[in-house]
């Protein structure tokens, strides 16, 4: 019984010291993992962008039927294809400025 108190209290520091490394560690992993996911995700949404626009200069219809790439099925509507792109585009843009605060804000 008399070793007892001794091993409980070197067990109860060594516990102490091991959780505040832990969370150390932790917190510079959640730091880390939040940049390169915010970076990926911006690289993405950029191409995705490009790729949208360009898409949504080729399908007008003011150009001849060569100098676009992307026709629109007979019956559809350009107003509605072209606001359906805009839409997307503004999605993109608001999810990347929702993560941009986010990481500023950490």
């Amino acid at each position: 019984m008399e070793q007892l108190l001794p091993v409980l209290m070197i067990v109860a520091m060594v516990a102490f010291i091991l959780a505040k490394q832990i969370g150390k560690i932790t917190k510079k992993l959640d730091t880390f993992s939040n940049d390169v996911s915010f970076d990926r995700y911006a690289k993405f949404s950029s191409i995705i962008q490009d790729e949208v626009r360009e898409i949504k200069q080729n399908i007008d219809s003011s150009k001849s039927i060569d100098e676009r790439l992307y026709l629109l099925l007979e019956g559809k509507d350009e107003r509605e294809a072209l606001e359906i792109l805009s839409d997307f585009i503004r999605k993109l843009v608001f999810f990347e400025t929702l993560m941009a605060k986010q990481k500023k804000c950490k």
